[in-house]
């Protein structure tokens, strides 16, 4: 069920994720200081400790904490101890704007009481590096939770998470909300399942008023309009409306720093902005794509008028290719497939959207445009690494046990059928001329010791054994690295634009037994 926006609640900056539990109680507001002495006894304490010799001798774990009023007060029993839990050392980013000076603190105690008419308390040594005093007006949002604690010095922008990091001399940034989260809530989560299918994004919910904007910079590759005059009433779905329900629908390409591209999908919007079309640029939390909508089936109001409970909202998607059903197998064209997927939307070319914002191990070229994409064809280097669990980072396993397949511990791990086992990735646009080998980390259980490598470029886009590279693996359960050269093959020339890796010829039907896993891919 979609929820209304919600109401006296500041979703900050880098929110961690969508439960109100977990949202912070001001993002600014009069900042005091603990005016007790830093010492005490917090053995054994889980929270609320005052921080001395006896918990804590490191000046990080003394000397720099914060207070707020979490949004635990009323609970009781397990549940006041799950968000107690969850709060407890967190981070959080608390800026000065008066000089622009910045500290990271950990999350230790409930406070101030609210009839001081502050909101936030810190310890003497975090304000006194703010400079500032009692009752002046910070501002406060999530840190990156690995930042370390103590004075900041990332930069210019609000946070490490939405700061640009330069990777070889390009510019990048993490995918960010495509609506304003002050005023709007998750409802209808990735994964969910609902009319038979899986929900392949998130909806957004708003009061239909809120602005849309690009999420990462990138180029606009489809644009569909609300088909209008297609239905009328409550009749869409049975109408082979041409909008599918989504009504207006902006799709955006992104360029990855991996070589990969990716597709966010922005769609029910009440109006697309004036000088979108396909082929424009935009730029990621600037550019403004619309305004969220309730649009579908030809009609300005077809999710509130026929859906019970349901509000304006955005369903926002990100997937591996420029289409409006299943990435996979876009020739799909039943109705129930569009926004939704039969199983597990991972396995269809869907990425859950809460894993890719403000993820800084996910990079968004931010100079996105005519002249980064010819730049970014030429690419020296692409890696694989495998630190987000159930993120196959756009590699597809064929001729598995099913779908034995997963992302785990940093490690990719599939389980191969009888015979030629393979994982796949495409899309890529990396420079065969600088990028001359692949290094992978591999364990394999599988029976011989024949791994291949085959590759396809803009000039040859197909797969064969005339773009093969071989190279003898080590069967059992121990890791091994192998260096791959590419430049053997002679076609091993311009772009490479895909790669297809053969851990064996052969693996074993009907038994676990012959497992293969990757730890790590690296174009280099």
């Amino acid at each position: 069920m979609i929820t209304t926006c919600l109401a006296g609640l500041s979703l900050a900056a880098g929110s961690l994720d969508f439960d109100p539990l977990h949202q912070l109680p001001a993002e600014s507001g009069k900042i005091s200081y603990f005016s007790s002495m830093d010492h005490g006894s917090c053995e054994g304490a889980a929270w609320g400790e005052f921080l001395g010799p006896d918990c804590g001798n490191d000046d990080a774990t003394k000397y720099w904490y914060v207070a707020m009023r979490w949004p635990y007060a009323g609970l009781q029993g397990a549940e006041l101890y799950k968000v107690k839990d969850w709060w407890h050392n967190k981070k959080i980013l608390v800026t000065n704007p008066e000089n622009g000076k910045q500290v990271v603190l950990e999350v230790k105690d409930w406070g101030p009481n609210i009839i001081t008419g502050r909101v936030i308390d810190v310890s003497k040594t975090a304000i006194d590096a703010l400079g500032a005093n009692t009752d002046d007006i910070v501002n406060i949002e999530f840190a990156d939770q690995n930042a370390e604690l103590g004075v900041y010095s990332g930069g210019s922008g609000p946070s490490t998470l939405e700061n640009s990091e330069d990777k070889g001399g390009v510019e990048t940034e993490v995918f960010q909300w495509p609506a304003d989260m002050k005023t709007c809530s998750a409802s209808l989560i990735y994964s969910t399942l609902r009319n038979g299918g899986y929900h392949s994004g998130i909806d957004i919910s708003g009061s239909g008023e809120q602005k849309i904007l690009a999420a990462a910079s990138g180029k606009v590759v489809n644009i569909i309009e609300n088909d209008v005059g297609c239905a009328s009433n409550c009749e869409g779905p049975a109408k082979g409306c041409k909008d599918h329900g989504f009504g207006n629908t902006v799709i955006i390409e992104h360029q990855l720093t991996n070589g990969k591209k990716i597709y966010s999908m922005y769609a029910h919007l009440a109006s697309i902005e004036s000088g979108i079309e396909e082929g424009s640029y935009v730029m990621g939390g600037i550019t403004k794509i619309g305004i969220m909508g309730a649009t579908g089936y030809g009609q300005d109001d077809y999710w509130i008028k026929c859906i019970k409970n349901t509000n304006p909202h955005l369903h926002f998607e990100i997937k591996d290719s420029n289409t409006l059903t299943n990435p996979k197998n876009p020739s799909e064209t039943a109705e129930t497939v569009y926004g939704y997927a039969a199983g597990n939307p991972d396995d269809y070319g869907y990425h859950n959207p809460e894993k890719y914002i403000n993820n800084d191990e996910i990079l968004v070229v931010k100079s996105y445009g005519p002249d980064s994409e010819s730049t970014y064809k030429g690419k020296t280097s692409a890696q694989w690494e495998f630190n987000i669990p159930g993120n196959l980072e756009g590699w597809e396993p064929h001729n598995m046990e099913g779908a034995q397949y997963s992302v785990e511990g940093g490690r990719l791990f599939i389980d191969p059928a009888g015979s030629d086992p393979w994982i796949e990735t495409n899309g890529l646009y990396i420079d065969a001329s600088t990028a001359k080998f692949i290094n992978l980390k591999m364990s394999s259980n599988c029976p011989d010791n024949v791994g291949a490598v085959y590759f396809t470029t803009t000039e040859s886009p197909a797969y064969g054994d005339d773009k093969k590279v071989e190279f003898t693996t080590s069967t059992g359960p121990d890791w091994y690295e192998y260096s791959i050269s590419m430049a053997e093959n002679p076609l091993w020339k311009g772009t490479v634009t895909g790669f297809r890796i053969d851990p064996a010829n052969n693996g074993i039907a009907g038994t676990n037994e012959d497992t293969v896993g990757f730890e790590y891919i690296r174009v280099e």
